[in-house]
C-alpha cells in the first residue's frame, strides 16, 4: 500500500457504540440497528428479532433496546 492510501485510512474515524462509546476493533465488533441505523456493540444490540410486520421471506433483524420496545420486536 502506498503512503497516500495509508494516510487516508488513518484519518478515518472508528465507529463507536452509541451506548457505551467504545470504539470498534477486532475484539469489539459493531452492528447497526435496523430501525434507527445507529451502531452498537454486541453487548447493547438484540439479534434475531422479528415483529408482526415482517413477512416470511424477510431476514431477522438486529435492533437496539429503544427500537425493540417502540416497534414491539421479539426474539425469533
Amino acid at each position: 500500500m502506498d503512503d497516500k492510501t495509508k494516510l487516508r485510512l488513518k484519518k478515518l474515524s472508528k465507529s463507536r457504540c452509541s451506548v457505551c462509546n467504545t470504539p470498534r476493533n477486532y475484539m469489539n465488533p459493531m452492528a447497526k440497528c435496523w430501525e434507527c441505523e445507529k451502531k452498537f456493540c454486541f453487548d447493547h444490540i438484540y439479534g434475531l428479532q422479528i415483529n408482526d410486520k415482517i413477512t416470511l421471506t424477510d431476514e431477522a433483524r438486529n435492533v437496539c433496546q429503544k427500537c425493540k420496545e417502540k416497534y414491539s420486536y421479539h426474539q425469533l
